[in-house]
């Protein structure tokens, strides 16, 4: 429900057990804006998962970092501005 209501188009999940929450067809039908999962701990995923890994991430952000583009962007955010944004069921 979250991830639809929120129109994620990235997830990112724990490992394999979680993914299978969102790796199932019918399941993914009803995110059509979800086109990305990345997966933490990626031991025990099913062969072909249609995932990238953290490690994989990380690598790819080394091999193309963003250099003056990132560092234009900091210096324009102030300490009052938002800095993330957790959506929770409101139940903690």
């Amino acid at each position: 429900y979250i991830v639809r209501n929120s129109e994620a188009v990235l997830l990112v999940v724990e490992n394999a057990k979680q993914y299978a929450k969102v790796s199932d067809p019918s399941v993914r039908a009803e995110l059509p804006d979800l086109h990305a999962v990345v997966v933490i701990d990626p031991a025990k995923l099913p062969d072909g998962a249609d995932v990238q890994t953290l490690d994989a991430v990380i690598a790819q952000g080394k091999a193309n970092p963003l250099g003056e583009a990132f560092a234009h962007g900091w210096k324009g955010v102030a300490p009052d501005d938002l800095a993330s944004l957790v959506y929770t069921s409101g139940t903690t």
